[in-house]
């Protein structure tokens, strides 16, 4: 009974601690639990918070983008001159200012731009700027190689920023240059797509201008800025401006509809991309294209697109540093063989094409002109051994290398005429199959008749 009864107890003890250890296991699991959800919680609350935020910073923006949008106004600021000196001076007084060199007219521009490049170098920069919001000192900016925006100060104050990039993004377009990025790189599926878009050039600027504004607001086209272009634009062909107006390029759907554009400006032969717009889902890309075409078709010799951007890189551009970029500008900014011109509409694929099969034959005829040098030269060379053998004298030895070039040519010439002799012996068999019976032709003519008349 005993030993019955201590069993049982012991059973009892060990069934209570086990039951404890259970409560235990779930008290844990449901902490556990409780722990989970409120960390789950937190993070949710952290998100709604992070996309309230996020919603209110869009709201922001897009309440300040409102404000940035504009017409197309083009305006020049006309202050008296103590009224600029004093508005220079303040500026100066700011860091932003203090940092940047100020340009501004002055006789020997080229002397002067030396000291703003070395200042630039200096410091690593590339922006200056300036409150001279005239057409003509413009003009000298564009010239001289710079890319000049604008900024916003105050309400009817704004400043001009030329920039001379420490690398600047172009597409050389000179075949004779070390640096050529042609032929350029072309997609399919856009030229494909460039079939139903013609292109104009300077035909709607107008347009063009507030299309730009439409798209990206006001940003650094500010009334200055149009009144600067659109007067660079108006005046093309006078003297004080140096050679350098502002292109509109216009892209036009099947219906006559204006889908796309660009503004530019241009000197000697380079021609330079400020900014543009686009309509449709890939119009951008057809715009692109064909102006990179109309531009060779043009004798352009330098494409500038300014900062580098990641898709400028599909058109195959490069970037150069700034002395190389100077010294290419400086080569080719006085040059005039070259006039950006497309009156009428001219289909974009066809534009495309016809560039590239020109650039085709043209690469053909010089392959054979050189082909025709090397034939010259081993005739020459021939000529040259039999005068030294006449003379008595031993011909060089060639090297491999040579004899199998003049092997070549050898080959060549040989297949040449082998291929001149079949199509005249084709040629003269047709002739003779063609010819009557009636001994009317100009052989049978030539044969006196039997009285010797």
């Amino acid at each position: 009974m005993a030993l019955f009864f201590g069993s049982h107890s012991n059973k009892k003890n060990a069934s209570s601690s086990t039951k404890i250890q259970q409560q235990k296991r779930e008290q844990r699991k449901r902490k556990r639990v409780q722990m989970a959800a409120e960390a789950q919680q937190q993070k949710h609350n952290k998100k709604q918070k992070k996309k309230t935020t996020k919603k209110g910073k869009g709201k922001d923006n897009h309440e300040e983008r409102e404000k940035e949008v504009g017409i197309f106004e083009p305006s020049l600021p006309n202050w008296p001159a103590e009224v600029k000196q004093f508005i220079e001076e303040q500026l100066k007084k700011f860091d932003y200012f203090k940092k940047r060199p100020h340009v501004y007219p002055v006789a020997d521009f080229d002397s002067f731009l030396n000291t703003i490049i070395a200042l630039l170098e200096k410091r690593k920069g590339d922006f200056c700027w300036s409150m001279d919001w005239e057409p003509v000192f413009f003009s000298c900016l564009v010239y001289h190689g710079f890319l000049t925006i604008a900024s916003k100060i105050q309400d009817d104050l704004w400043v001009m920023l030329p920039k001379l990039h420490q690398e600047r993004c172009v597409v050389d377009l000179d075949r004779n240059s070390k640096t050529c990025h042609l032929p350029l790189l072309v997609s399919k599926s856009t030229k494909k797509k460039a079939k139903k878009y013609t292109i104009t050039i300077d035909q709607c600027y107008e347009r063009v201008f507030q299309g730009c504004i439409d798209q990206h607001g006001l940003n650094w086209l500010y009334p200055p800025m149009q009144g600067v272009l659109y007067t660079i634009y108006k005046k093309r062909g006078e003297a004080q401006f140096h050679g350098v107006t502002s292109h509109s390029i216009e892209i036009w759907d099947e219906a006559g509809k204006l889908v796309a554009g660009e503004l530019g400006t241009s000197v000697g032969c380079i021609y330079t991309s400020l900014t543009g717009f686009y309509l449709e889902s890939g119009t951008g890309s057809v715009q692109l294209l064909a102006l990179s075409h109309l531009l060779q078709k043009c004798h352009f010799l330098l494409w500038d697109l300014g900062m580098f951007i990641e898709y400028k890189s599909s058109l195959g551009a490069g970037l150069l540093p700034r002395q190389e970029f100077l010294a290419k500008y400086r080569a080719l900014r006085d040059l005039k063989t070259a006039d950006l011109v497309c009156a009428e509409k001219t289909n974009c694929r066809d534009l495309v094409n016809e560039v590239i099969n020109s650039a085709k034959s043209q690469n053909d005829s010089n392959e054979e002109k050189k082909e025709d040098d090397g034939d010259t030269a081993m005739q020459s060379n021939d000529k040259n051994g039999n005068d030294n053998e006449q003379k008595g004298d031993a011909p060089k030895q060639m090297s491999r290398k040579e004899q199998k070039r003049l092997a070549k040519l050898e080959r060549r010439k040989l297949a040449k005429q082998r291929a001149k002799a079949e199509k005249e012996k084709q040629s003269k068999d047709a002739d003779q199959s063609v010819q009557p019976d009636n001994g009317d032709t100009d052989e049978a003519k030539d044969v006196p008749d039997k009285t010797g008349q």
